[in-house]
């Protein structure tokens, strides 16, 4: 069923020292950036210690709520998210081998609308330059890059600025 809404990207951005996630829009209308949503730091903690599959498994349920939480505040924005891009600006510290690479891997296979890109970045909230971003799953489409790139700087000083950001607690349990 077609729909009126302003199609958008929904960017979720991982910041590994901080164990922190955002989610925010993009408008591949405007180009606007929209700052959705995030969780307080040591939101993504728990996957430390844990075996390699339980790891992957804590990842891949609690950065899914973030994805649906920034669906969520897009529909209600008359926007709707035409492709997922997760960013992870560095490995995450304390993870098994490859864990980003297979949670890319997983989320490409399994959530397939609307359509996921992941990128890892190479240093600490190094996210701004595209070019710099290593690909783990799913191209961009030419008009997404765009966007996107044009969007990455404002975004990482965003960042910056916890107030300009709706704040979704910490789940009190292990997801």
């Amino acid at each position: 069923m077609p729909s009126n809404k302003t199609p958008a990207l929904l960017v979720v951005v991982v910041l590994s020292e901080q164990q922190q996630w955002f989610v925010a829009g993009i408008s591949l209308v405007d180009g606007i950036l929209d700052c959705l949503v995030r969780s307080e730091p040591a939101n993504l903690d728990a996957y430390v210690g844990a075996d390699p599959d339980e790891q992957l498994s804590f990842l891949r349920h609690r950065l899914s709520g973030a994805m649906q939480r920034g669906v969520d505040r897009l529909w209600g924005k008359s926007a709707k998210a035409t492709r997922i891009i997760l960013i992870a600006d560095q490995e995450l510290p304390d993870s098994a081998p490859d864990l980003l690479p297979k949670l890319a891997q997983h989320l490409e296979v399994w959530m397939t609308r609307p359509p996921i890109s992941f990128f890892c970045g190479r240093g600490k909230e190094q996210i701004e330059c595209f070019s710099e971003l290593r690909c783990l799953v799913g191209q961009l489409t030419p008009t997404e890059q765009v966007c996107l790139e044009k969007q990455l700087p404002a975004l990482k000083q965003k960042l910056a600025v916890p107030t300009g950001w709706e704040v979704i607690a910490k789940p009190s349990d292990s997801t």
